[in-house]
């Protein structure tokens, strides 16, 4: 058997992603190994990168997306030998622990298979059963020659789909929850895939708001020797411009915390008082749109294709308080 002539590093994951397509490589016979490496673009489908050592003989570079079932996550990986007029292009596919010291006796086709389209084809599905800790090999052997091109499998964990839920709040339609102001909330991030296993580098995540709703705000005078207080400056405003000061929300752990701060109606951004006057800058006069904001999670190891998105809007009818006399007397 010819010495291995190439070996591709193939990040695999929960949607287990093993894509390959190979292609002929022209290097000179003496030419050193080169190491080539390759990003998939759209990470919520083929979270991986590769590392390929081209030769003269053949070359492995990720292609296809992958197909998941009920149990299992499969790829394609595509051979390609060079010359491309050869005779005899049959291959054989094989499967195997990269190092059988560390698999503590397991069977690797529990865990992977590999299976060509038919006998000798230079096509064949790589499938994923469960999850490994060990990383696995991908072997194709030219059958004229014995040249051979290898891709380590490794399993990582990756997401499939991705949810924001509430153990304690029921949406008022879709993904939309209607919230108290003052009051904090809670909401679970949510990850899984086909193996019930999420790597933890996936547990990291970014967050970002967009705001709708049209306002029209202005300067408000309130003199209490007057019988109404007095508008100047008005101007139509986008609720995006008071996000900040209206809404708060981080998110810790798998936990996205939400809290409105002030309320639309009556809101302003600051206030100046004159003695009994109170100049009110930035007063909502009148909410001429619909207001809510729609919050975005990213895996941030993914990227913003890969999200959970809910919408909150103010609800007036929530309990967010009680008040009464606090002294009487008799």
């Amino acid at each position: 058997m010819k010495k291995k002539l190439l070996a591709g590093v193939l990040a695999l994951a929960t949607l287990f992603t093993c894509s390959v397509t190979a292609v002929a490589c022209s290097q000179k016979e003496n030419q050193p190994e080169q190491s080539v490496e390759q990003t998939a673009n759209n990470k919520m489908e083929n979270e991986f990168s590769t590392k390929f050592v081209n030769t003269k003989h053949v070359k492995l570079m990720a292609a296809t997306p992958m197909v998941a079932s009920e149990d299992s996550v499969s790829q394609t990986l595509v051979a390609t030998i060079t010359p491309s007029t050869a005779t005899n292009k049959k291959v054989d596919w094989s499967v195997s622990w990269l190092d059988s010291s560390v698999a503590g006796g397991k069977t690797v086709t529990d865990y992977v298979t590999v299976t060509p389209l038919s006998d000798g084809s230079l096509t064949a599905t790589v499938t994923c059963y469960q999850a490994f800790e060990h990383d696995i090999l991908v072997t194709v052997t030219t059958r004229e020659g014995g040249f051979q091109a290898d891709c380590i499998v490794t399993f990582t964990g990756i997401p499939a789909s991705m949810s924001i839920t509430s153990s304690t709040l029921s949406p008022t339609s879709g993904n939309t929850y209607g919230l108290g102001v003052g009051l904090d909330y809670d909401f679970d991030i949510n990850l899984s895939n086909a193996f019930g296993v999420v790597g933890e580098k996936y547990h990291d995540y970014t967050v970002g708001v967009q705001a709708t709703g049209t306002l029209t705000v202005g300067t408000l005078e309130d003199d209490p020797r007057a019988s109404a207080g007095v508008w100047y400056n008005e101007r139509t405003a986008s609720l995006s411009e008071f996000t900040d000061q209206i809404l708060e929300y981080s998110v810790e752990g798998d936990i996205l915390h939400v809290k409105f701060k002030k309320s639309i109606e009556g809101f302003y951004s600051s206030m100046v008082r004159n003695g009994s006057v109170k100049t009110y800058y930035d007063r909502v006069k009148s909410v001429d749109a619909p207001c809510s904001f729609l919050i975005q999670v990213n895996v941030k190891e993914i990227g913003a294709s890969f999200n959970a998105r809910i919408t909150v809007v103010i609800d007036s009818t929530v309990v967010t308080g009680v008040e009464m006399t606090p002294t009487l007397e008799f």
